[in-house]
């Protein structure tokens, strides 16, 4: 077996070419939403440009030319050089990676921003949906580095004074992909789990089945916050996007899963020294494939916090010893396998 290290685990810091791809693809947002109308873009951006008079000479050229001939990427080339306007084309376009994350979604997910008193502005939405659609094209990434810099691109081009209400809003949508990524790990353990009952169950077959658990349930109290599929359902009780999207992702882990679950079982029975993996609770198991896929494979959040939403699952599923059970195992597996967990 190929033994993964992972010694020390930290997000890559933003560079340049990402903060301004960023930047761009947001800028490309706010012409969306303008209807192609540059005017407000190009104050903003002379504004945001005003010491850089070779840029601001080009702009101006930039503004002169007639509408039908004005070019999204020729105006972004000359304000943000260092970007790949490639990249920023398929998030305003959603292009591939960004092909599963529709309007519908991001409209859903930028809506619980607009709390009472939250002024709508143009260039922050276009900002906050570049946030929202990272966040949902990558559900387990670290937040702080992406929320930071989309604070930094809304104050910059708008009013530092927003820094408070732009922070607010960042976390709402924060909230929302913390509570897609918890549904979405139920999503995947109850399907493991039924399919130790029913193995030929197809991918189709198994979301029929899991659907039926995260229906809405009359009775009040048993929606809380551990159980967090209240919000996958539309007015009419169909599946709203949120839920859509939330399916999809987990299909994705399950497929990953099985594909690797010999190896991930080796890995477990090596850092249990005494369960053997057959006298193992499934739900117990089944957490345990899970996190050690996430741990191992994935790699893209901290360890700390992949074992704690381990522990979550556990306490809410499985027994009154499993939480220690599933930690005490997960500890030992990052001391194999030289994963940091500091």
């Amino acid at each position: 077996m190929t033994n993964h290290t992972n010694s020390a685990w930290s997000p890559s810091p933003l560079t340049p070419e990402q903060t301004q791809t960023r930047s761009a693809a947001a800028a490309w947002f706010f012409i969306a939403s303008k209807d192609n109308d540059y005017a407000d873009l190009l104050c903003m951006l002379k504004n945001y440009l005003s010491e850089q008079s070779q840029a601001n000479e080009s702009i101006a050229r930039f503004s002169e030319k007639p509408s039908q001939k004005k070019d999204i990427r020729s105006l972004l080339k000359i304000c943000f050089p260092k970007a790949d306007l490639n990249q920023a084309e398929a998030m305003a376009m959603r292009h591939a990676p960004y092909q599963d994350i529709t309007d519908e979604l991001l409209d859903e997910i930028m809506q619980t921003t607009h709390t009472e008193g939250y002024e709508i502005l143009p260039w922050r939405e276009a900002s906050l949906r570049v946030l929202a659609l990272e966040f949902m094209a990558n559900l387990k990434s670290s937040s702080a580095q992406l929320t930071e810099d989309a604070i930094i691109r809304t104050t910059s081009m708008l009013n530092p004074k927003l820094r408070g209400t732009t922070k607010n809003a960042c976390q709402l949508i924060a909230g929302q992909r913390t509570r897609l990524r918890k549904a979405m790990r139920m999503i995947v353990l109850a399907s493991l789990y039924l399919l130790q009952y029913s193995p030929s169950l197809s991918l189709e077959e198994l979301q029929s089945e899991v659907m039926q658990l995260v229906q809405p349930c009359p009775d009040p109290d048993f929606i809380r916050d551990e159980f967090p599929f209240d919000g996958f359902f539309a007015d009419d009780g169909t599946y709203n996007a949120r839920g859509r999207f939330a399916f999809c992702q987990a299909a994705l882990n399950i497929r990953s899963i099985l594909e690797h679950r010999d190896q991930l079982d080796e890995l477990i029975q090596n850092s249990s020294k005494r369960w053997r993996i057959p006298r193992m609770a499934l739900v117990d198991l089944n957490i345990l494939r899970l996190a050690t896929y996430e741990l191992y494979f994935e790699r893209i959040s901290t360890p700390r916090i992949l074992i704690n939403e381990a522990v979550e699952l556990a306490k809410i599923f499985g027994a009154d010893q499993s939480k220690n059970f599933i930690n005490g195992i997960l500890q030992q597996l990052c001391n194999d396998n030289n994963i940091s967990v500091a």
